[in-house]
């Protein structure tokens, strides 16, 4: 069964995507992208080990480093890089699964039997069986609930400060349900009790794409209106050498004074 995520179509306006762009280009927003999906197939953390990311992604070792400390589009803990973005979908993803199980169970009344047997029909001769099994065994189904002894190892070997036993007490009220890893649930938890402030992202104004588009068309614009002035006829206004068709001319004077002018059109 194929995995995915959500990905925004307007996550190239986002203020932190944009100066990535503007240092990196498009091989960072690419290396970005596929941090992002590594961190999806390993359930919301990977090594931070810039050496084995940069030989997996076929680039260079400061290039990883760039686009994981540079823009704040990541964050570290113990030796593991995580996203915030990805932690809320994660999420997400996990509340959905409980509220369709809870939609299933209201659906057919907890009858366990018609419910089955609904499915078994739905599956064409067990392929949804198999499905679900291949599923369990690569980690993208419910997993199998863990012990309190369990739970209690992790936080002390992931360094965690969250109350296992709080935490092992409401899944098992809700019967772990939909509960997929119950390792990255409890990292979630431990994040929800103890948030780590430098790491929490100050709250940016919307950007506008319009916004965007208009700055860009009034520099365009402005680039036009000084060439048609001082190329008038075809001839530099400054060192009078002849252009052909619409070039610029290349002297000293007419580059300081055409940077000079955008400049200034930016106050």
């Amino acid at each position: 069964m194929k995995e995915y995520f959500s990905h925004d179509h307007h996550a190239r306006t986002d203020e932190k995507i944009i100066k990535m762009l503007k240092t990196s280009g498009v091989e960072g927003y690419g290396l970005y992208w596929m941090i992002v999906e590594m961190l999806h197939e390993n359930q919301g953390s990977i090594p931070k080990d810039y050496e084995l990311l940069a030989y997996e992604l076929r680039t260079q070792c400061e290039r990883i480093k760039a686009v994981c400390e540079d823009y704040d589009l990541f964050y570290e803990r113990d030796g593991r890089i995580l996203s915030l973005s990805v932690d809320r979908r994660l999420q997400e993803r996990a509340e959905k699964s409980v509220k369709a199980k809870s939609s299933a169970m209201k659906r057919w009344g907890g009858n366990a039997n018609a419910m089955r047997t609904q499915c078994d029909l739905d599956a064409k001769a067990g392929v949804l069986k198999e499905r679900k099994g291949k599923e369990r065994k690569e980690g993208g189904g419910e997993a199998d609930p863990p012990t309190l002894s369990q739970v209690r190892d992790y936080r002390e070997a992931e360094h965690l400060k969250a109350d296992p036993d709080k935490f092992h007490a409401w899944q098992s009220s809700k019967g772990w349900a939909g509960v997929i890893d119950w390792k990255a649930a409890f990292r979630y938890w431990d994040r929800t009790e103890y948030p780590d402030k430098s790491t929490q992202l100050p709250v940016l104004p919307k950007i506008n794409p319009a916004d965007i588009h208009k700055e860009n068309m009034d520099s365009i614009d402005h680039a036009n209106a000084w060439h048609d002035k001082h190329m008038a006829g075809g001839k530099c206004s400054f060192c009078k050498t002849k252009a052909v068709g619409l070039a610029t001319c290349k002297c000293k004077a007419y580059t300081d004074g055409f940077n000079k002018h955008m400049e200034k059109s930016k106050t």
